[in-house]
């Protein structure tokens, strides 16, 4: 068997019986099931606030939701299947990392949105534009440049986003004058995967041949 992709991965392999393959096919089936099913209600509930009390920090982040899940399809193989199955393996790697890239960016923007950094932190407010500007820039660099080169570049950024967002919530918290207490459960959903950016391997769908 030889594999080839445009980075390095690891491949582990398992040796299953046809049952026990059948078994761990479907329950891992019902789990993405469950997980896609809320993160698409959240989606639609947040929607639904946003078109009942018109404020924009429901919108962001329900586009924030809406990228993060179709990053996690990516990731898992499914938006391959379900989404673009016949895009070519070059537009899924790229697709992969692009809704990831415009996801940080609508999660930064529901951060500002949510804490009102604009009136509590104005320099920070300020400074937060600099990881949105970087992350849509590389998004669009993925379909222009060495695919090898951005993903480490996403990968940094997002650290730089996520320590910058938690200095504007604790700064915002100090000040007293929102809700910061409730940001992290807010973002529970998927916030957890920006914390480990580094470890962030290729999209399932790859090239496999015999040799």
């Amino acid at each position: 068997m030889r594999y080839h992709d445009e980075g390095s991965i690891p491949i582990p392999l398992i040796f299953l019986s046809p049952k026990q393959f059948t078994d761990h096919a479907v329950q891992k089936q019902y789990v993405l099931g469950l997980y896609y099913g809320i993160t698409l209600v959240m989606v639609l509930y947040n929607l639904f606030l946003f078109l009942s009390v018109r404020d924009l920090a429901y919108l962001y982040y329900s586009v924030y939701v809406a990228l993060y899940g179709v990053f996690q399809m990516a990731f898992n193989g499914l938006a391959q299947k379900y989404l673009w199955p016949h895009v070519s393996a070059w537009w899924s790697n790229r697709l992969l990392f692009f809704c990831l890239s415009m996801a940080m960016v609508a999660g930064i923007q529901f951060s500002k949105s949510f804490l009102h950094t604009r009136d509590y932190t104005p320099k920070l407010h300020k400074a937060l534009s600099f990881p949105m500007n970087l992350l849509l820039l590389e998004g669009m660099l993925l379909f222009l440049i060495s695919f090898s080169l951005v993903p480490p570049l996403v990968a940094i950024t997002s650290v730089f986003s996520i320590l910058a967002l938690f200095l504007a919530g604790f700064l915002c918290w100090k000040g007293g004058g929102c809700p910061c207490h409730l940001l992290p459960h807010s973002n529970d959903h998927d916030w957890s995967v920006r914390r480990r950016p580094a470890r962030f391997r290729k999209p399932r769908r790859s090239h496999l041949s015999e040799s």
